[in-house]
């Protein structure tokens, strides 16, 4: 061991062992090679940092016109890698340590999405030991192939699979327009009660739920407001749901189904401003869903903005909707009511059902001037 004299020197003599081990890994003796081995595995996991550094760095550049010393860098390298990462998922689950001390691939970007508490770090554990490789692509830069991913299809994502769903939103997060076709199928498992996560275990549905949110927020441009509004609904993101109502309820120019999700979501969060939103829009003659009520007569349910508008009012004034002549009204867990059984099946249902409901409220409604009218 050199101790004192040139840093230099030192430096070359430190390279120079370095290189000697790594020839070593091409020796006719099994022993000369598994401690060559172990030897540099010791000293990329458990050396200072600048002999790691050194030691990993040379095992890349090797070449070798040996097919076994080329596999033996490859096995070390990836021994090291695990045994690095062992050790980090070790740190990450001691609460003693800070998060951002923790050197793990994909570790900041999770904890900016979905917090650094530990139920954040246990999830986190997980996804570090079944999921290496797209964490060290999402370190990298991003995956760029992520639209051809068939081992996290939402489509086929079992609802309890909290670690898949983690894996998939993180992914989604930080690969941009390389996941266009990916996030169209998150959007649709995410708002559609019958798909997406459905996590039992409480601290990791929370975790998830961060994400989610993270992602309800993120610049995909290929989601639509609806479909955000819907999933933050689905999943109790309640300030994006009503970053998202106020989005809406801005803008003159909204779909008509966006318009009536938007004053059910409105209602289901007790907003202040549902009252005045449902009135604005009592005047909206568009037609938002269409339901075929019995197959056998052919039987229609068309629901309007109108109508819609007119049931919340109802309910704000606490009068069942049911009662003024909605008769087809199905109740929903999450937005109160199922927009499209709302409707009538003709104008004179529709004409009695407003009749009845300004008899209830006790006074005529305030009918605005059609601004929404088609």
């Amino acid at each position: 061991m050199i101790l004192g004299g040139d840093p230099t020197a030192l430096d070359n003599a430190h390279a120079e062992e370095f290189e000697s081990l790594v020839h070593q890994l091409d020796d006719p003796s099994f022993h000369v090679r598994s401690h060559a081995a172990q030897r540099l595995i010791a000293i990329a996991v458990d050396g200072p940092p600048g002999d790691a550094g050194r030691v990993i760095e040379t095992l890349r550049r090797m070449q070798s016109d040996s097919t076994e010393s080329r596999l033996a860098a490859r096995e070390i390298l990836l021994e090291i890698s695990q045994q690095n990462r062992h050790r980090e998922i070790n740190r990450l689950l001691n609460p003693r340590i800070t998060s951002d001390k923790i050197q793990l691939d994909g570790w900041r970007a999770f904890r900016a999405s979905a917090g650094d508490d530990m139920s954040a770090r246990r999830l986190f554990a997980m996804l570090s030991q079944q999921y290496p490789r797209w964490l060290r692509q999402i370190e990298s830069g991003g995956p760029g192939r992520l639209k051809q991913l068939d081992e996290l299809d939402p489509f086929h994502l079992p609802a309890e699979d909290a670690i898949g769903w983690a894996m998939l939103l993180l992914l989604d997060l930080h690969s941009g327009a390389a996941a266009s076709e990916v996030s169209k199928k998150v959007a649709t498992t995410l708002s559609s009660s019958a798909m997406g996560p459905s996590v039992t275990a409480r601290r990791q549905a929370e975790v998830l739920r961060r994400l989610i949110d993270s992602w309800v927020r993120s610049p995909t441009s290929n989601v639509t407001v609806r479909q955000r509004l819907l999933i933050a609904m689905r999943y109790r993101c309640r300030d994006s749901a009503n970053h998202f109502c106020e989005r809406i309820f801005a803008q003159r120019e909204v779909p008509a189904p966006t318009c009536v999700t938007a004053l059910l979501c409105a209602a289901a969060l007790g907003r202040a401003d549902v009252e005045s939103e449902a009135r604005i829009r009592l005047a909206d003659r568009r037609t938002a869903h269409v339901w075929q009520l019995i197959p056998s007569n052919q039987t229609r349910i068309r629901t309007q903005v109108a109508d819609v508008a007119l049931a919340v009012l109802l309910r704000q004034h606490g009068v069942d909707p049911r009662i003024a002549g909605f008769a087809e009204t199905q109740a929903d867990p999450i937005l109160v009511y199922r927009a499209h059984s709302l409707g009538f099946p003709d104008e004179s249902s529709r004409r009695r059902a407003q009749e009845k409901s300004e008899s209830l409220l006790g006074a005529p409604l305030l009918l605005i001037p059609a601004l929404f009218d088609r």
